[in-house]
């Protein structure tokens, strides 16, 4: 499966989304798509506001959003685990 490499679009995490999600910097998953990659993350970072209710559309993470984050598929970094992702810093998040 292709490896992607997700980061937030020029560096921004200052919008509200960002607090929904426990990472704001770039990444690398294995996934079978973009959509699967972008889902991934999502998944594994997801932190909620007290004051965002689950199923409030208008706050979601930021992603599952093309606006707010880039994808790529990047296979320039190869330790990355099937079910795991890798951050920028090197932090591993299962």
């Amino acid at each position: 499966m292709p490896i992607f490499f997700l980061e937030p679009k020029r560096g921004d995490t200052s919008g509200p989304h960002w607090d929904l999600t426990s990472l704001k910097e770039g990444c690398w998953v294995i996934a079978g798509s973009e959509t699967a990659a972008r889902k991934c993350v999502e998944a594994a970072t997801a932190q909620w506001r007290t004051d965002h209710r689950p199923g409030d559309a208008s706050l979601h993470s930021p992603w599952s959003d093309p606006q707010l984050t880039d994808c790529r598929p990047d296979s320039s970094y190869l330790n990355v685990a099937e079910g795991v992702i890798v951050t920028v810093s090197g932090k591993v998040i299962a």
